[in-house]
């Protein structure tokens, strides 16, 4: 870490109050940010999803809405292990997180970039396919709860508002 970077996180812990709190989290949540930017350009996939699974709640869920993550989509094989990492955390990070939906981390568009992977490549000839594959799984379950919680939600409205115009 450089010394610069270093002494300002000393001196934003030693300082009290609760805005020295918000500019910890908010120098945490920049640098990890940058930190995950970098990883992903120098296609070091699998060190961001370590670090990713290793964020503590509070400087995720702070990251977490920041991420490009559309980039990350296109880049589907190679980005795989971070979208695993992703989905898995604000899916075990309870209810919080999913208040927000995971629209945010857009199902459509991973599992129509699954289906492209699937149908322009041959996956099996990859060095890591079966990798692949199990994380292929993993998002699509995920995903596949998100729908059938979308679609209840709406049946669930479409009912109230049945119920409220019928009398």
């Amino acid at each position: 870490m450089p010394p610069a970077t270093n002494n300002m996180i000393k001196s934003t812990t030693q300082s009290q109050g609760p805005s020295s709190l918000e500019q910890q989290c908010s120098i945490n949540a920049t640098m990890t940010i940058r930190r995950l930017l970098q990883l992903y350009e120098l296609g070091e996939y699998r060190e961001a999803a370590n670090i990713i699974s290793r964020l503590p709640y509070g400087t995720f869920r702070a990251v977490v809405l920041d991420l490009p993550v559309d980039v990350f989509v296109e880049a589907i094989p190679s980005s795989l292990p971070i979208l695993d990492a992703l989905y898995a955390k604000v899916f075990f990070s309870g209810r919080d997180l999913l208040a927000f939906g995971f629209k945010f981390l857009h199902p459509e568009n991973v599992v129509s970039n699954m289906i492209r992977m699937f149908a322009t490549c041959d996956v099996y000839s990859h060095p890591t396919s079966q990798e692949s594959i199990s994380i292929c799984k993993k998002l699509l379950k995920v995903s596949v709860f998100h729908f059938i919680h979308s679609f209840i939600h709406l049946l669930m409205q479409t009912h109230y508002y049945d119920s409220i115009t019928n009398g």
